[in-house]
Protein backbone atom coordinates (compact mmCIF):
# COMPACT_ATOMS: atom_id res chain seq x y z
CA UNK A 1 0.00 0.00 0.00
CA UNK A 2 1.18 3.56 -0.71
CA UNK A 3 2.07 5.97 2.02
CA UNK A 4 -1.01 8.09 1.29
CA UNK A 5 -3.28 5.24 2.47
CA UNK A 6 -1.70 5.10 5.96
CA UNK A 7 -4.60 5.19 8.43
CA UNK A 8 -7.04 6.36 5.75
CA UNK A 9 -10.29 4.46 6.21
CA UNK A 10 -11.21 2.30 3.23
CA UNK A 11 -14.96 1.69 3.46
CA UNK A 12 -17.35 -0.62 1.67
CA UNK A 13 -21.06 -1.22 2.24
CA UNK A 14 -22.65 -4.72 2.25
CA UNK A 15 -26.26 -5.86 2.08
CA UNK A 16 -25.65 -9.08 4.02
CA UNK A 17 -23.28 -10.20 6.78
CA UNK A 18 -21.45 -12.92 4.84
CA UNK A 19 -18.31 -10.77 4.59
CA UNK A 20 -17.85 -11.21 8.37
CA UNK A 21 -17.11 -14.91 8.11
CA UNK A 22 -15.61 -14.86 4.62
CA UNK A 23 -13.12 -12.01 5.07
CA UNK A 24 -13.00 -10.23 8.45
CA UNK A 25 -12.65 -13.45 10.48
CA UNK A 26 -11.05 -15.61 7.83
CA UNK A 27 -8.34 -18.10 8.73
CA UNK A 28 -5.36 -16.43 10.43
CA UNK A 29 -7.32 -13.36 11.61
CA UNK A 30 -6.76 -12.23 15.22
CA UNK A 31 -9.91 -10.85 16.95
CA UNK A 32 -9.06 -7.73 18.99
CA UNK A 33 -12.42 -6.49 20.30
CA UNK A 34 -15.87 -5.11 19.69
CA UNK A 35 -19.34 -5.15 21.26
CA UNK A 36 -20.30 -8.73 20.30
CA UNK A 37 -19.08 -12.02 21.78
CA UNK A 38 -16.82 -13.78 19.29
CA UNK A 39 -17.35 -17.55 19.68
CA UNK A 40 -16.85 -18.55 16.07
CA UNK A 41 -17.07 -16.83 12.72
CA UNK A 42 -20.28 -18.60 11.67
CA UNK A 43 -21.96 -17.75 14.97
CA UNK A 44 -20.79 -14.14 14.73
CA UNK A 45 -22.13 -13.88 11.17
CA UNK A 46 -25.53 -15.07 12.42
CA UNK A 47 -25.54 -12.38 15.15
CA UNK A 48 -24.87 -9.65 12.60
CA UNK A 49 -27.60 -11.00 10.31
CA UNK A 50 -30.15 -10.91 13.11
CA UNK A 51 -29.20 -7.43 14.40
CA UNK A 52 -28.74 -5.43 11.19
CA UNK A 53 -30.37 -7.12 8.23
CA UNK A 54 -32.77 -4.20 7.67
CA UNK A 55 -30.14 -1.40 7.54
CA UNK A 56 -27.05 -3.01 6.00
CA UNK A 57 -23.44 -3.28 7.06
CA UNK A 58 -20.17 -1.40 6.74
CA UNK A 59 -16.66 -2.82 6.29
CA UNK A 60 -13.71 -0.55 7.30
CA UNK A 61 -9.99 -1.23 6.75
CA UNK A 62 -7.23 0.70 8.60
CA UNK A 63 -3.47 0.24 8.02
CA UNK A 64 -0.28 1.33 9.80
CA UNK A 65 2.92 2.28 7.93
CA UNK A 66 5.23 -0.52 6.86
CA UNK A 67 7.50 -1.48 9.77
CA UNK A 68 5.13 -0.22 12.48
CA UNK A 69 3.03 -2.48 14.69
CA UNK A 70 0.41 -1.81 17.37
CA UNK A 71 -0.71 -4.04 20.20
CA UNK A 72 -4.33 -5.11 20.65
CA UNK A 73 -5.11 -2.35 23.15
CA UNK A 74 -3.84 0.41 20.81
CA UNK A 75 -5.78 -1.07 17.90
CA UNK A 76 -8.98 -1.05 19.98
CA UNK A 77 -8.44 2.65 20.76
CA UNK A 78 -7.81 3.35 17.07
CA UNK A 79 -11.00 1.49 16.07
CA UNK A 80 -13.24 3.27 18.60
CA UNK A 81 -11.73 6.67 17.63
CA UNK A 82 -12.47 5.98 13.96
CA UNK A 83 -16.08 5.09 14.76
CA UNK A 84 -16.55 8.29 16.79
CA UNK A 85 -15.07 10.40 13.97
CA UNK A 86 -17.63 8.83 11.61
CA UNK A 87 -20.52 9.63 13.97
CA UNK A 88 -21.06 5.98 14.92
CA UNK A 89 -21.40 5.56 18.73
CA UNK A 90 -19.04 2.63 19.53
CA UNK A 91 -20.98 1.48 22.64
CA UNK A 92 -24.42 1.56 20.99
CA UNK A 93 -23.85 -0.43 17.80
CA UNK A 94 -22.82 -4.01 16.99
CA UNK A 95 -19.20 -4.16 15.74
CA UNK A 96 -16.10 -6.34 15.87
CA UNK A 97 -12.49 -5.84 14.75
CA UNK A 98 -9.83 -8.35 13.72
CA UNK A 99 -6.14 -7.95 12.84
CA UNK A 100 -4.62 -9.46 9.69
CA UNK A 101 -0.88 -10.18 9.64
CA UNK A 102 -0.53 -11.75 6.20
CA UNK A 103 0.44 -8.46 4.53
CA UNK A 104 3.54 -6.26 4.62
CA UNK A 105 1.82 -3.76 6.93
CA UNK A 106 -0.08 -4.18 10.19
CA UNK A 107 -3.81 -3.57 9.56
CA UNK A 108 -7.27 -4.32 10.91
CA UNK A 109 -10.76 -4.92 9.50
CA UNK A 110 -13.89 -3.66 11.26
CA UNK A 111 -17.39 -5.08 10.66
CA UNK A 112 -20.26 -2.76 11.67
CA UNK A 113 -24.03 -3.08 11.69
CA UNK A 114 -25.60 0.21 10.58
CA UNK A 115 -28.23 0.14 13.33
CA UNK A 116 -28.07 0.53 17.10
CA UNK A 117 -28.95 -2.26 19.47
CA UNK A 118 -32.38 -0.60 19.77
CA UNK A 119 -32.93 -0.84 16.01
CA UNK A 120 -32.27 2.81 15.03
CA UNK A 121 -30.73 3.04 11.60
CA UNK A 122 -27.47 4.98 11.06
CA UNK A 123 -26.15 6.73 7.93
CA UNK A 124 -22.45 7.68 8.22
CA UNK A 125 -20.95 10.38 6.00
CA UNK A 126 -18.69 8.52 3.55
CA UNK A 127 -17.91 11.45 1.24
CA UNK A 128 -14.38 11.91 0.00
CA UNK A 129 -14.00 15.25 1.79
CA UNK A 130 -15.23 13.83 5.12
CA UNK A 131 -12.91 10.83 4.74
CA UNK A 132 -9.98 13.16 4.05
CA UNK A 133 -10.63 15.14 7.22
CA UNK A 134 -10.93 12.01 9.35
CA UNK A 135 -7.70 10.70 7.88
CA UNK A 136 -5.85 13.91 8.80
CA UNK A 137 -7.31 13.90 12.33
CA UNK A 138 -6.35 10.28 13.01
CA UNK A 139 -2.83 10.85 11.67
CA UNK A 140 -2.35 13.79 14.04
CA UNK A 141 -3.58 11.76 17.04
CA UNK A 142 -1.09 8.98 16.22
CA UNK A 143 1.70 11.50 15.47
CA UNK A 144 2.01 10.19 11.92
CA UNK A 145 2.75 12.32 8.81
CA UNK A 146 -0.40 14.36 8.12
CA UNK A 147 -1.54 13.86 4.52
CA UNK A 148 -2.30 16.85 2.31
CA UNK A 149 -5.62 16.93 0.49
CA UNK A 150 -7.19 19.35 -1.95
CA UNK A 151 -9.59 21.75 -0.26
CA UNK A 152 -11.93 23.62 -2.68
CA UNK A 153 -12.30 26.40 -0.09
CA UNK A 154 -8.55 27.17 -0.39
CA UNK A 155 -7.70 28.24 -3.99
CA UNK A 156 -4.28 27.14 -5.22
CA UNK A 157 -2.49 26.82 -8.55
CA UNK A 158 -0.68 23.63 -7.49
CA UNK A 159 -3.16 21.38 -5.69
CA UNK A 160 -2.04 18.09 -4.14
CA UNK A 161 -2.82 14.93 -6.10
CA UNK A 162 -3.20 11.58 -4.27
CA UNK A 163 -0.41 9.19 -5.22
CA UNK A 164 -2.91 6.36 -5.43
CA UNK A 165 -4.30 8.10 -8.54
CA UNK A 166 -0.92 8.14 -10.32
CA UNK A 167 -0.48 4.44 -11.06
CA UNK A 168 -0.68 4.39 -14.87
CA UNK A 169 1.74 6.01 -17.35
CA UNK A 170 -1.02 8.22 -18.77
CA UNK A 171 -1.91 9.61 -15.33
CA UNK A 172 1.75 10.26 -14.44
CA UNK A 173 2.44 12.04 -17.76
CA UNK A 174 -0.69 14.22 -17.51
CA UNK A 175 0.04 15.14 -13.89
CA UNK A 176 3.64 16.16 -14.71
CA UNK A 177 2.49 18.28 -17.67
CA UNK A 178 -0.24 20.07 -15.70
CA UNK A 179 2.04 20.75 -12.72
CA UNK A 180 4.75 22.21 -14.98
CA UNK A 181 2.30 24.47 -16.86
CA UNK A 182 0.67 25.89 -13.71
CA UNK A 183 4.05 26.34 -12.00
CA UNK A 184 5.90 28.22 -14.77
CA UNK A 185 3.16 30.40 -16.32
CA UNK A 186 -0.44 29.54 -15.41
CA UNK A 187 -2.81 29.63 -18.41
CA UNK A 188 -5.52 32.30 -18.47
CA UNK A 189 -7.97 30.36 -20.68
CA UNK A 190 -8.83 26.75 -21.48
CA UNK A 191 -7.65 27.38 -25.04
CA UNK A 192 -4.26 28.48 -23.73
CA UNK A 193 -4.04 25.31 -21.60
CA UNK A 194 -4.92 23.11 -24.59
CA UNK A 195 -2.30 24.80 -26.80
CA UNK A 196 0.48 24.37 -24.24
CA UNK A 197 -0.38 20.72 -23.58
CA UNK A 198 -0.27 20.14 -27.35
CA UNK A 199 3.14 21.85 -27.63
CA UNK A 200 4.79 19.77 -24.89
CA UNK A 201 7.55 17.20 -25.47
CA UNK A 202 4.91 14.47 -25.31
CA UNK A 203 1.84 16.09 -26.90
CA UNK A 204 -1.44 15.81 -25.00
CA UNK A 205 -4.74 16.64 -26.69
CA UNK A 206 -7.35 18.34 -24.53
CA UNK A 207 -11.05 18.10 -25.44
CA UNK A 208 -14.45 17.93 -23.78
CA UNK A 209 -17.54 15.82 -24.22
CA UNK A 210 -20.88 15.49 -22.42
CA UNK A 211 -20.92 13.12 -19.46
CA UNK A 212 -23.86 10.86 -18.60
CA UNK A 213 -25.13 13.50 -16.20
CA UNK A 214 -25.28 16.03 -19.05
CA UNK A 215 -22.38 18.15 -17.74
CA UNK A 216 -19.19 18.64 -19.73
CA UNK A 217 -16.33 16.27 -18.94
CA UNK A 218 -12.69 17.18 -19.74
CA UNK A 219 -10.59 14.46 -21.36
CA UNK A 220 -6.86 14.28 -22.10
CA UNK A 221 -5.50 12.06 -24.89
CA UNK A 222 -1.90 11.09 -24.08
CA UNK A 223 0.49 8.79 -26.00
CA UNK A 224 -0.28 6.17 -23.32
CA UNK A 225 -4.07 6.46 -23.45
CA UNK A 226 -7.00 8.77 -22.77
CA UNK A 227 -8.27 9.63 -19.29
CA UNK A 228 -10.58 12.12 -17.64
CA UNK A 229 -9.14 14.93 -15.54
CA UNK A 230 -11.22 13.77 -12.57
CA UNK A 231 -9.22 10.52 -12.54
CA UNK A 232 -6.30 12.50 -11.12
CA UNK A 233 -8.45 13.59 -8.18
CA UNK A 234 -11.02 16.12 -7.08
CA UNK A 235 -8.68 19.05 -7.84
CA UNK A 236 -8.75 18.32 -11.58
CA UNK A 237 -12.49 18.01 -12.06
CA UNK A 238 -13.87 20.51 -14.64
CA UNK A 239 -15.33 22.99 -12.13
CA UNK A 240 -12.10 23.15 -10.09
CA UNK A 241 -9.92 23.35 -13.22
CA UNK A 242 -11.96 26.34 -14.42
CA UNK A 243 -11.67 27.90 -10.96
CA UNK A 244 -7.87 27.45 -11.10
CA UNK A 245 -7.72 29.27 -14.44
CA UNK A 246 -9.84 32.10 -12.98
CA UNK A 247 -7.38 32.29 -10.07
CA UNK A 248 -4.50 32.61 -12.54
CA UNK A 249 -6.34 35.51 -14.22
CA UNK A 250 -6.81 37.18 -10.81
CA UNK A 251 -3.08 36.83 -10.09
CA UNK A 252 -2.28 38.42 -13.45
CA UNK A 253 -4.56 41.40 -12.73
CA UNK A 254 -3.09 41.85 -9.24
CA UNK A 255 0.44 41.92 -10.67
CA UNK A 256 -0.65 44.62 -13.14
CA UNK A 257 -2.15 46.69 -10.30
CA UNK A 258 1.07 46.32 -8.31
CA UNK A 259 3.11 47.51 -11.32
CA UNK A 260 0.89 50.59 -11.78
CA UNK A 261 0.79 51.54 -8.09
CA UNK A 262 4.07 53.57 -8.11
CA UNK A 263 2.73 55.84 -10.91
CA UNK A 264 -0.81 56.17 -9.58
CA UNK A 265 -0.43 59.94 -8.98
CA UNK A 266 0.58 60.55 -12.58
CA UNK A 267 -2.34 58.43 -13.79
CA UNK A 268 -4.77 60.38 -11.59
CA UNK A 269 -3.50 63.68 -13.00
CA UNK A 270 -3.94 62.41 -16.56
CA UNK A 271 -7.47 61.27 -15.76
CA UNK A 272 -8.39 64.64 -14.22
CA UNK A 273 -6.92 66.50 -17.18
CA UNK A 274 -8.83 64.30 -19.62
CA UNK A 275 -12.06 64.78 -17.68
CA UNK A 276 -11.72 68.56 -17.80
CA UNK A 277 -10.97 68.44 -21.52
CA UNK A 278 -14.01 66.24 -22.21
CA UNK A 279 -16.26 68.45 -20.09
CA UNK A 280 -15.24 71.57 -22.00
CA UNK A 281 -15.69 69.83 -25.34
CA UNK A 282 -19.20 68.66 -24.38
CA UNK A 283 -20.24 72.16 -23.38
CA UNK A 284 -18.85 73.57 -26.61
CA UNK A 285 -20.63 70.97 -28.74
CA UNK A 286 -23.94 71.51 -26.94
CA UNK A 287 -23.93 75.29 -27.29
CA UNK A 288 -21.65 76.18 -30.20
CA UNK A 289 -23.25 78.55 -32.73
CA UNK A 290 -20.61 77.73 -35.34
CA UNK A 291 -19.13 74.30 -36.18
CA UNK A 292 -15.92 73.25 -34.43
CA UNK A 293 -13.97 72.17 -37.50
CA UNK A 294 -10.49 72.18 -35.90
CA UNK A 295 -9.24 69.63 -33.36
CA UNK A 296 -7.47 71.77 -30.77
CA UNK A 297 -5.35 68.88 -29.59
CA UNK A 298 -4.07 67.79 -33.01
CA UNK A 299 -1.21 70.26 -33.35
CA UNK A 300 -0.68 71.00 -29.67
CA UNK A 301 3.09 71.06 -28.88
CA UNK A 302 4.20 68.65 -26.16
CA UNK A 303 6.81 71.08 -24.79
CA UNK A 304 5.40 74.22 -23.16
CA UNK A 305 8.50 76.27 -23.97
CA UNK A 306 8.17 75.36 -27.63
CA UNK A 307 5.11 77.58 -27.98
CA UNK A 308 2.13 76.44 -25.96
CA UNK A 309 -0.83 78.64 -25.19
CA UNK A 310 0.65 79.35 -21.78
CA UNK A 311 4.29 80.28 -22.61
CA UNK A 312 6.04 81.96 -25.49
CA UNK A 313 9.41 80.98 -26.96
CA UNK A 314 11.26 82.67 -24.09
CA UNK A 315 9.40 80.63 -21.48
CA UNK A 316 7.46 83.64 -20.13
CA UNK A 317 3.72 83.66 -19.49
CA UNK A 318 1.76 85.13 -22.38
CA UNK A 319 -1.09 87.53 -21.75
CA UNK A 320 -4.65 86.34 -21.80
CA UNK A 321 -5.44 88.48 -24.84
CA UNK A 322 -2.55 86.91 -26.80
CA UNK A 323 -3.73 83.41 -25.84
CA UNK A 324 -7.28 84.28 -26.86
CA UNK A 325 -6.02 85.47 -30.22
CA UNK A 326 -4.05 82.24 -30.71
CA UNK A 327 -7.06 80.04 -30.00
CA UNK A 328 -9.29 82.18 -32.21
CA UNK A 329 -6.77 82.02 -35.05
CA UNK A 330 -6.40 78.28 -34.67
CA UNK A 331 -10.15 77.74 -34.96
CA UNK A 332 -10.33 79.93 -38.08
CA UNK A 333 -7.42 77.98 -39.62
CA UNK A 334 -5.07 80.98 -40.10
CA UNK A 335 -1.67 81.99 -38.77
CA UNK A 336 -1.58 83.83 -35.46
CA UNK A 337 -0.25 87.34 -36.10
CA UNK A 338 0.89 89.83 -33.44
CA UNK A 339 -1.89 92.25 -32.53
CA UNK A 340 -0.98 95.91 -32.73
CA UNK A 341 -2.60 98.61 -30.68
CA UNK A 342 -4.68 99.61 -33.69
CA UNK A 343 -6.02 96.11 -34.31
CA UNK A 344 -6.67 95.63 -30.61
CA UNK A 345 -8.63 98.89 -30.51
CA UNK A 346 -10.49 97.88 -33.64
CA UNK A 347 -11.52 94.55 -32.11
CA UNK A 348 -12.63 96.29 -28.95
CA UNK A 349 -14.71 98.70 -30.97
CA UNK A 350 -16.22 95.87 -32.94
CA UNK A 351 -17.16 94.13 -29.71
CA UNK A 352 -18.76 97.25 -28.34
CA UNK A 353 -20.69 97.62 -31.56
CA UNK A 354 -21.91 94.04 -31.34
CA UNK A 355 -22.87 94.52 -27.71
CA UNK A 356 -24.85 97.64 -28.59
CA UNK A 357 -26.78 95.72 -31.21
CA UNK A 358 -28.34 93.30 -28.73
CA UNK A 359 -32.11 93.21 -29.00
CA UNK A 360 -32.23 94.51 -32.56
CA UNK A 361 -33.08 92.63 -35.70
CA UNK A 362 -30.54 90.39 -37.33
CA UNK A 363 -28.03 92.16 -39.57
CA UNK A 364 -26.35 90.99 -42.74
CA UNK A 365 -24.18 88.55 -40.76
CA UNK A 366 -27.24 86.65 -39.47
CA UNK A 367 -29.67 84.21 -41.08
CA UNK A 368 -33.45 84.49 -40.77
CA UNK A 369 -35.58 81.39 -40.27
CA UNK A 370 -36.48 79.63 -43.49
CA UNK A 371 -39.97 78.57 -44.57
CA UNK A 372 -39.90 75.50 -42.35
CA UNK A 373 -39.17 77.59 -39.25
CA UNK A 374 -35.65 76.15 -38.84
CA UNK A 375 -32.95 78.69 -38.18
CA UNK A 376 -29.99 78.43 -40.56
CA UNK A 377 -26.58 78.05 -38.96
CA UNK A 378 -23.97 80.75 -39.41
CA UNK A 379 -20.56 79.52 -40.48
CA UNK A 380 -17.22 81.03 -39.47
CA UNK A 381 -16.99 82.76 -42.84
CA UNK A 382 -20.34 84.53 -42.29
CA UNK A 383 -19.24 86.11 -39.02
CA UNK A 384 -18.28 89.69 -39.55
CA UNK A 385 -16.53 90.06 -36.19
CA UNK A 386 -14.36 86.98 -35.44
CA UNK A 387 -14.24 87.85 -31.72
CA UNK A 388 -18.00 87.32 -31.33
CA UNK A 389 -18.89 83.85 -30.14
CA UNK A 390 -21.70 81.80 -28.62
CA UNK A 391 -21.78 80.92 -24.93
CA UNK A 392 -20.60 77.36 -25.61
CA UNK A 393 -17.54 78.52 -27.57
CA UNK A 394 -16.83 81.24 -24.99
CA UNK A 395 -17.01 78.66 -22.19
CA UNK A 396 -14.71 76.26 -24.05
CA UNK A 397 -12.10 78.97 -24.62
CA UNK A 398 -12.41 80.14 -21.03
CA UNK A 399 -11.59 76.62 -19.82
CA UNK A 400 -8.64 76.55 -22.19
CA UNK A 401 -7.28 79.79 -20.81
CA UNK A 402 -7.76 78.69 -17.20
CA UNK A 403 -5.97 75.42 -17.80
CA UNK A 404 -3.14 77.25 -19.53
CA UNK A 405 -2.43 79.64 -16.63
CA UNK A 406 -3.70 78.07 -13.40
CA UNK A 407 -2.96 74.66 -11.98
CA UNK A 408 -5.63 74.06 -9.33
CA UNK A 409 -9.17 75.38 -9.76
CA UNK A 410 -12.74 74.20 -10.00
CA UNK A 411 -15.81 75.71 -11.59
CA UNK A 412 -19.57 75.63 -11.25
CA UNK A 413 -22.40 77.04 -13.36
CA UNK A 414 -24.36 80.00 -12.02
CA UNK A 415 -28.05 79.14 -12.51
CA UNK A 416 -30.05 81.57 -14.62
CA UNK A 417 -26.98 83.39 -15.96
CA UNK A 418 -24.57 82.95 -18.84
CA UNK A 419 -21.69 82.92 -16.38
CA UNK A 420 -19.56 80.56 -14.30
CA UNK A 421 -17.94 80.74 -10.88
CA UNK A 422 -14.29 79.73 -10.48
CA UNK A 423 -12.70 78.84 -7.13
CA UNK A 424 -8.91 78.68 -6.76
CA UNK A 425 -6.67 76.79 -4.35
CA UNK A 426 -6.40 79.72 -1.93
CA UNK A 427 -10.22 79.96 -1.66
CA UNK A 428 -10.43 83.13 -3.75
CA UNK A 429 -13.49 83.11 -6.01
CA UNK A 430 -14.24 84.95 -9.24
CA UNK A 431 -17.32 85.18 -11.42
CA UNK A 432 -16.66 85.04 -15.18
CA UNK A 433 -19.09 86.22 -17.82
CA UNK A 434 -19.01 88.00 -21.17
CA UNK A 435 -18.94 91.32 -19.31
CA UNK A 436 -15.67 90.42 -17.58
CA UNK A 437 -14.55 89.23 -14.14
CA UNK A 438 -16.23 89.98 -10.82
CA UNK A 439 -14.25 89.14 -7.65
CA UNK A 440 -16.46 87.38 -5.10
CA UNK A 441 -13.74 86.37 -2.61
CA UNK A 442 -10.47 88.34 -2.50
CA UNK A 443 -7.29 86.51 -3.39
CA UNK A 444 -4.17 86.77 -5.59
CA UNK A 445 -5.45 84.39 -8.28
CA UNK A 446 -8.80 86.16 -8.61
CA UNK A 447 -7.06 89.58 -8.90
CA UNK A 448 -4.67 88.22 -11.48
CA UNK A 449 -7.56 86.77 -13.46
CA UNK A 450 -9.41 90.10 -13.41
CA UNK A 451 -6.29 92.00 -14.55
CA UNK A 452 -5.47 89.59 -17.34
CA UNK A 453 -8.88 88.80 -18.89
CA UNK A 454 -10.63 92.17 -18.85
CA UNK A 455 -13.52 90.79 -20.88
CA UNK A 456 -14.30 87.99 -23.33
CA UNK A 457 -16.97 88.96 -25.85
CA UNK A 458 -20.12 86.91 -26.26
CA UNK A 459 -22.72 87.22 -28.99
CA UNK A 460 -25.93 86.87 -27.01
CA UNK A 461 -27.95 87.27 -30.23
CA UNK A 462 -26.56 83.97 -31.47
CA UNK A 463 -28.00 82.04 -28.51
CA UNK A 464 -31.55 80.93 -29.14
CA UNK A 465 -34.07 80.31 -26.38
CA UNK A 466 -33.58 76.56 -26.79
CA UNK A 467 -29.82 76.94 -26.45
CA UNK A 468 -30.16 79.08 -23.33
CA UNK A 469 -32.43 76.46 -21.81
CA UNK A 470 -29.98 73.67 -22.69
CA UNK A 471 -27.23 75.56 -20.83
CA UNK A 472 -29.25 76.18 -17.70
CA UNK A 473 -28.52 72.91 -15.91
CA UNK A 474 -26.85 70.12 -17.88
CA UNK A 475 -26.79 67.30 -15.35
CA UNK A 476 -23.30 66.09 -16.19
CA UNK A 477 -21.74 69.57 -16.28
CA UNK A 478 -23.17 71.32 -13.22
CA UNK A 479 -19.88 71.21 -11.33
CA UNK A 480 -16.38 69.98 -12.11
CA UNK A 481 -14.26 69.22 -9.06
CA UNK A 482 -11.28 68.25 -11.19
CA UNK A 483 -8.27 70.55 -11.13
CA UNK A 484 -7.17 72.11 -14.37
CA UNK A 485 -3.73 71.04 -15.52
CA UNK A 486 -1.59 72.73 -18.14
Amino acid sequence: MGRVLIMRAITKKHDDASFVQDYVLRDGAEPIGGTLAIGGRHELCAQFSWLGNQHGYLHITLSLPVGMRANSELWRQIATTQLELMGLPPLQIPWVAARHTNKTCDHIHIAISLATFLGKGLTPNLSRRATDRRHQTLAKLLELPVPEYFDPATPTLRPPTPKRNLKGQAAKLLHRALEKIFEIAPPLTLEDLAARLKAGPEPITFFSEPARSGAQSYLFATPHGTLRGSELGLAWEPRHLRGRIALAMAHSVSRLIADLYPIRKQLEELMHAAKTEITAAKVALQGADEPLEVDRRKDRPTDATAGSARMDETGALRSWREVLGSVDALERGIEDEPRTQETADGCAGGQRGAAGHVGGKTDSAGKRPDANGEEARRSAEDTANPDEMSFGVWLSRTFHLLRSNYRIWKWSRIPGELAIQVKFAEDDIAKLSAAGVQILEDGPQAFRLAEEIGYIAINTEAISSDEKFSHEAPSSLEEDDSPGFP
